[in-house]
This record gives C-alpha cells, structure tokens and sequence, in this order.
C-alpha cells in the first residue's frame, strides 16, 4: 500500500487499524511529518524504516519524510537511507528472492539543483530485477500514456524510467486530476493493476493498493501473503 499521510503524528492508530483491516504485509508513507528516531512512534506487528527531512535543508522543515513498514513475520532489512533526498530503500526477502522496496518524496517546490541530487540517489541505487519504487514524485506535468512530458525535470526522470527498462503503473489520479503518487517497476508482470481510492488516514491524496504475484519453487507448498501473494503480497 502507498499514501500520502500528511502527517502520521496523530494518524498511528488509524494507520494501524487500515493495516490490520486489510491485512497489509507492506505500506509505504510519504509526508510523514517524522522529525527524529526518539520522537517516531511505533507500529505494533511491523518493522518500521524511516528516513526524516533533514531540518538544515533551504525549505520549510514542516512535511516531507518517508516510512515503509513491514510485517515483522517477514525477512527485511534496510538498504540505504538518504535523507537529503528523501528516499529509503528497504530489501525484502522470500525464500532464496530479494525485493527490492525504494520509497521517495519529491516537495513540488524542487529546483534544478535539488532535483538533480534527487534523481542520482536513485541512479546510485542501480536498479535490480525484482524493484519497486512508489512515492509521491510531484509531477502533474507527465502524459503517461505515452511517457512524455514538456517539463525539464520530468523529461529527465522519464529518461531514468526508461533507462532502467522500468514501468510506472498508476494512471488513476491520486490528487484532484493529477497522477502524483508513482508506482515504478520492472516486475510489472508480477503486479497486479492498482486500486486508487480516497484515504482512509484522512489526506488530500488517495491510497494506492496492489498485489505482487510471487510464484513458489516447484518444492515449495504455495503461500499466500496478502500484497505478495503465490506469495501473494498486497502493497498499502
């Protein structure tokens, strides 16, 4: 699952209650609000991963922030963190397979400069198979059905996307008419097509939820996951 919270401060618990509801393995935040580890508050049942707005930044510290939580009965561990960029990536792994989890907020407000720091935290990645990036990328400007854009700064995020032979997967508006929360993949076989509806942690931008197919060995006993699922897991 994918949402833009603007604010988890006061939202745990009706994030914790969407979660168990719809019984989530991974959910991903933007616009957390979190300032500082000793101030974040806890997710019973989920390893939580966070990366903060650094307060020395030239722009309003209020906003910003990313999380991504996982159920703790699975195996994940955090990759890297870049908080000047805001961006955090997460590795989960399923028996002898690793997914790799990328979760980003790009302000709106993003310059040249900024941005181009932003798009080499991605690059300095260097996308795996098996790959999800998602988050609230701030671009009304993309056309993407036909991947194009008249805007400097989203031509070049494009050429990242194709560079990586990468798809994105919402074409539903998730803020008024505007496509800005991204799902980004080169596993999109693997995904199911994801559901967009209003946000249930009261916020300007709806939810995105999804399913990734994950198919079993041939010795395995099949699995099913909510949001990654043959492993069927379900992404919140």
């Amino acid at each position: 699952m994918l949402l833009n919270a603007r604010s988890l401060n006061l939202k745990m618990h009706a994030l914790e209650t969407l979660l168990s509801m719809e019984n989530i393995d991974i959910c991903a935040v933007t616009e957390t609000w979190f300032k500082a580890p000793e101030s974040t508050p806890a997710l019973p049942g989920y390893t939580s991963y966070h990366a903060f707005r650094p307060q020395n930044l030239d722009r309003t510290t209020k906003g910003g922030g990313v999380s991504i939580f996982i159920k703790d009965t699975h195996t994940s561990r955090l990759v890297a963190q870049h908080e000047a960029s805001e961006t955090i990536h997460v590795q989960l792994t399923v028996g002898k397979t690793a997914f790799q989890f990328i979760a980003c907020y790009r302000p709106p407000s993003q310059t040249q400069e900024p941005h181009s720091a932003f798009l080499r935290t991605l690059e300095n990645m260097k996308v795996s198979p098996n790959t999800i990036i998602l988050g609230d990328f701030n671009y009304p400007n993309i056309d993407w059905e036909h991947y194009s854009s008249s805007n400097t700064l989203a031509q070049r995020f494009l050429e990242f996307i194709n560079s990586n032979a990468m798809e994105q997967l919402v074409t539903t508006p998730t803020r008024g008419e505007n496509v800005l929360d991204l799902v980004i993949t080169n596993m999109g076989s693997l995904c199911s097509t994801p559901e967009v509806y209003p946000s249930l942690v009261r916020s300007d931008h709806k939810q995105i939820s999804l399913d990734i197919h994950i198919p079993s060995s041939p010795l395995a006993k099949e699995t099913t996951v909510k949001n990654f699922s043959k492993a069927n897991f379900t992404l919140l």
